[in-house]
């Protein structure tokens, strides 16, 4: 007897997919996005004045002697500088003059020597001098990652997909998001740390969008080492509205009033933090 395998194969799918086990589900699909944002970079580079020096070349020659170093490690950068002279003449007239050199690149941990030679001394009965050394910014174009989870409810049919297993790789995708974002938060804090005001928009950011107490309490950690490099209104004002959000309302109270003291010294608006005395004062009652 031959029996058509197709054919039992056909009875079997009919059967599973009429008998009513195929209900919808409800899940959460995750989406990882990443977009690009150009930054544009000015650099301000660290330099050092190495040498100045003055030195009569002949009777009516008095030769300027400037070197400067560009001490940045990664940068070039552009350096040009304004001798300005304060002379008296014979007459009693007072008169400043300024002359400026050329504009020079000088390579990052190099150095370059200006020079400028005047006749002010020979005319004049008595000087001053005096220059500045000015720098123009080099602008570097560069592009930030910017990384988020994207989520939403859709309803699947659990004839038509393993529900179990499409959770399990959106479960997969929402960790592997939170490992890079846990590694890059980790470098960044480790260059950071001194960086009260980073520390301090880290915090706040984790108080604006997570729910989660252990990323909470690691914000508070933040904030806390922002107060210690250098306590101001803003992050006391984010200290208190984290206090808040983990209900330790006591604690948060004092500091949210520390915060208003602060702020009304140094003319800060402080209209987001009575807001939150508002919370405290709706709770007491």
């Amino acid at each position: 007897m031959r029996i058509n395998l197709f054919y039992i194969l056909c009875c079997v799918s009919t059967l599973q997919s009429c008998n009513g086990n195929c209900p919808d589900e409800t899940v959460e699909k995750i989406e990882w996005v990443t977009s690009y944002t150009k930054e544009t970079k000015d650099t301000l580079v660290k330099y050092q004045v190495i040498e100045y020096k003055t030195t009569f070349i002949s009777q009516t020659e008095l030769r300027y002697k400037v070197t400067v170093a560009n001490t940045n490690n990664t940068y070039n950068n552009k350096f040009y500088i304004n001798f300005y002279q304060y002379t008296i003449d014979y007459y009693g007239n007072k008169n400043w003059t300024k002359t400026s050199t050329d504009t020079v690149s000088i390579k990052s941990n190099n150095r370059y020597e200006f020079v400028y030679v005047s006749d002010q001394a020979s005319k004049f009965i008595n000087f001053e001098n005096a220059f500045y050394i000015h720098q123009i910014p080099i602008k570097y174009e560069s592009y930030k990652n910017n990384d988020s989870l994207i989520k939403e409810k859709i309803t699947l049919n659990s004839c038509e997909i393993n529900i179990e297993a499409f959770v399990k790789e959106q479960k997969s995708i929402e960790k592997l998001f939170k490992e890079k974002i846990t590694k890059n938060n980790g470098i960044l804090l480790k260059e950071n740390w001194s960086n009260g005001f980073l520390l301090n928009r880290m915090a706040w950011r984790i108080y604006e969008n997570s729910n989660n107490l252990e990323e909470l309490n690691h914000a508070i950690t933040l904030v806390q080492r922002s107060i210690e490099i250098e306590k101001n209104y803003y992050n006391l004002d984010t200290y208190a509205a984290l206090l808040y959000k983990t209900n330790n309302y006591e604690t948060a109270q004092k500091i949210a009033e520390n915060a208003i003291k602060i702020a009304k010294e140094d003319n800060i608006d402080f209209s987001d933090t009575k807001m939150l005395m508002k919370k405290f004062n709706a709770k007491n009652k």
